[in-house]
């Protein structure tokens, strides 16, 4: 088994059903179909076998499905997994913190919140349910603060979008005064439901560029590097700061911002095997709540980048066999419409598939966030 080709990241929604209905949500409408615990829990074991480092394990909302404990435990307990819960932290009580809370192992559970009030996270998470919106939030308040009083390993995220996208350091320092050390801030993308909304929800090129910057000087200002992080792809970090710093000062700036998985093409041994900056199908994958696997969390259910079955067909024979996995390990930057010949490519790698999916109809197109490809093709 070739190194590079085994994944490093699975995201894994145990289930479709979710108790919110949320504007931004990237997957297409709920999936009913959900594999049952023991053919879940031989998936968990032999992505273990094939040395991935991190499962995501999410959803839907995976607090939906009555034995969440019990799949979250057989990650901790049994294998090597770093696991990782997304949840939107409605569904908690005392008793599941405190069973977080005695697991072992690399465990991190994160928490979505969409703003520093009730009042736009309720828009964001709720639409049309005003009445709930307080008790939703304070609710998702509540598993915050009882996540960081019994120290499980916790972060929270945000994903930025038109209602939020000022009130970020709101969020940051409310999340601050209860003790959460990390915000992670994740573009819209328009995707699933939120493609639909994409018009009202989608941040333009601008706002966006100086949202980035702010981060940047509010990191350099506080000194306080990673308790702030922009988990997106490579160019919509660094383009903003190259405008400001320069190339050279934005590339170390952007390294100091980005979350880990922003820049894959800042290391030499992923550069030796791929050109594409984008880690979908590469080192990432999603597994959805029915065993269909995709190249990426972004964009489940389009049947375009349906890989196969792992249920069915097993998981090696998808992610190794798979004609959409193929055409996207062979496919080289510089074949991206609107990236041939930018100065850039070679640190970005063609911007997102995901994105490019979602707006082009093709998963190799280009990606049309990116203004400097927008301007190649004249869009």
């Amino acid at each position: 088994m070739d190194p590079w080709m085994t994944p490093s990241l699975i995201d894994f929604s145990i289930t479709g059903e979710c108790n919110l209905s949320c504007q931004i949500c990237n997957l297409k409408p709920k999936n009913t179909i959900s594999l049952d615990t023991p053919t879940i829990l031989e998936i968990i074991s032999h992505l273990d076998e094939i040395y991935v480092n991190i499962i995501d394990i999410t959803g839907g909302e995976p607090l939906m499905r009555r034995d969440w404990f019990s799949i979250v435990e057989h990650v901790a307990c049994n294998t090597d997994l770093a696991l990782v819960l997304s949840t939107n932290g409605t569904l908690w009580n005392d008793s599941d913190i405190r069973r977080m809370a005695e697991l072992p192992g690399d465990i991190m559970v994160v928490v979505s919140v969409d703003g520093a009030t009730s009042d736009i996270h309720g828009q964001i998470r709720a639409p049309g349910r005003e009445r709930t919106w307080e008790r939703l939030y304070l609710k998702t308040l509540e598993t915050v603060q009882g996540l960081v009083d019994h120290n499980v390993g916790m972060c929270v995220n945000i994903v930025l979008n038109s209602l939020n996208v000022h009130g970020v350091f709101d969020l940051y320092h409310v999340l601050r005064d209860m003790g959460v050390s990390s915000l992670n801030v994740i573009r819209f993308y328009p995707a699933g439901i939120g493609f639909g909304n994409r018009e009202k929800l989608e941040i333009p090129y601008k706002a966006w560029a100086a949202f980035v910057q702010q981060t940047a000087d509010f990191c350099m200002q506080t000194d306080e590097f990673g308790s702030i992080t922009i988990l997106t792809h490579f160019w919509e970090i660094f383009l903003p700061l190259c405008e400001i710093y320069g190339e050279k000062n934005a590339l170390e700036l952007t390294k100091k911002i980005a979350h880990p998985c922003s820049g894959p093409l800042e290391s030499s041994y992923r550069k030796a095997l791929t050109s594409m900056g984008c880690n979908a199908g590469i080192t990432h994958a999603f597994i959805d709540s029915d065993g269909c696997l995709y190249p990426c969390g972004l964009i489940p259910r389009y049947e375009e980048v349906n890989c196969g079955n792992i249920a069915e067909a097993g998981f090696d024979a998808v992610w190794f066999d798979s004609s959409t996995l193929r055409r996207i390990r062979s496919a080289h930057a510089e074949d991206v419409l609107g990236c041939r010949g930018c100065e850039y490519l070679t640190l970005c790698g063609g911007g997102c598939r995901g994105r490019a999916l979602a707006l082009s109809g093709d998963f190799l197109g280009p990606d049309l966030a990116c203004p400097k490809c927008k301007e190649v093709l004249i869009i």
